[in-house]
């Protein structure tokens, strides 16, 4: 059953075109907060163009908060930070904040 399960989601994951964003009922795209690595950084969907890969920077985001239609509101912005338990690596996130 776990095998099942791990191997549909993944192909979910990984499938072409797909997206977690959703219409908030106004006629705009927000996304669910979820994170994905891109171009080697680790990016806050909301931090991408709707529909595409683009990474956003610098902006304007917003995203699902919770299952009963509130959304959090922000601004994309890219920071390094230590990773590894202070071991010296570091990655790159964009993020909604």
């Amino acid at each position: 059953m776990h095998l099942t399960t791990i191997i549909i989601s993944a192909t979910l994951a990984f499938a072409t075109g797909t997206n977690g964003w959703a219409p908030d009922g106004k006629g705009n795209q927000v996304a669910n907060k979820t994170d994905y690595v891109l171009d080697g950084k680790v990016v806050d969907e909301a931090c991408t163009d709707f529909d595409t890969n683009e990474i956003v920077t610098s902006g304007p985001c917003k995203y699902w908060a919770d299952g009963n239609g509130g959304i959090t509101e922000g601004t994309c912005s890219e920071a390094r930070h230590e990773i590894d338990g202070g071991g010296g690596s570091e990655a790159t996130f964009i993020r909604c904040n």
